[in-house]
C-alpha cells in the first residue's frame, strides 16, 4: 500500500513538473506572438531567445521546440534587417530538424523557404537554388493538392 501511494506520488510530481515546462513555453510563445503582431520586434527577438534558451535547457537540441525556436530567432533578426544572422538561424534551425528525422515538416519546408526567398531578394540565385529545391520537394509533398499556393516568393 505505501508503495502504491509513493508511485501515485511521484507520478504526479512527475507529471506536475513536464506540464509547468509546456507552459513556459507556450506562455513563451503566446508572448512571442503577440509582440511580432504588435511589431515590437526587439522585444520579440528577447523572447524568442528565451524560447530557445528554454527548450535546450529542458529538452535538448533534439526537440522539435529547439528547432522551431531558432527559426523563431531567424524571423526576429530578418525584420530587423539582420540577414547574415537570419540566415545563420534558419539554417540552425533546418539542419536540427534535419538531423532529428524531421526533414519532411512544416517546420523544415519554412526554413529553407526562408532561406531561399532571402537569397533570391539577395540576387543569390546560386545559392537558392538548393534550398528551393529542397522546399519544393517538402511542399509538394506535404500539400499535395495546393502546393503552388505555398511557393508564391517564387514568383517574385
Amino acid at each position: 500500500m505505501i508503495k502504491q501511494v509513493f508511485l501515485f506520488v511521484a507520478f504526479l510530481l512527475v507529471n506536475t513538473g513536464v506540464f509547468a515546462q509546456k507552459d513556459t513555453y507556450d506562455q513563451l510563445k503566446t508572448q512571442y506572438d503577440s509582440l511580432r503582431k504588435a511589431e515590437n520586434n526587439e522585444s520579440a527577438l528577447l523572447v524568442a531567445k528565451q524560447m530557445n534558451s528554454w527548450a535546450l535547457k529542458n529538452e535538448t537540441d533534439t526537440s522539435l521546440r529547439y528547432a522551431v525556436s531558432l527559426r523563431y530567432v531567424g524571423n526576429c533578426y530578418y525584420i530587423l534587417d539582420n540577414n547574415k544572422l537570419a540566415l545563420s538561424f534558419w539554417k540552425a534551425s533546418s539542419k536540427s530538424l534535419e538531423n532529428n528525422s524531421r526533414v519532411l515538416t512544416e517546420d523544415n519546408f519554412l526554413a529553407l523557404k526562408y532561406i531561399g526567398h532571402l537569397y533570391i531578394q539577395e540576387s543569390e540565385i546560386k545559392n537558392a537554388e538548393g534550398f528551393i529545391k529542397r522546399a519544393q520537394i517538402i511542399c509538394e509533398t506535404i500539400y499535395t493538392n495546393n502546393f503552388q499556393n505555398h511557393l508564391d516568393f517564387l514568383e517574385e
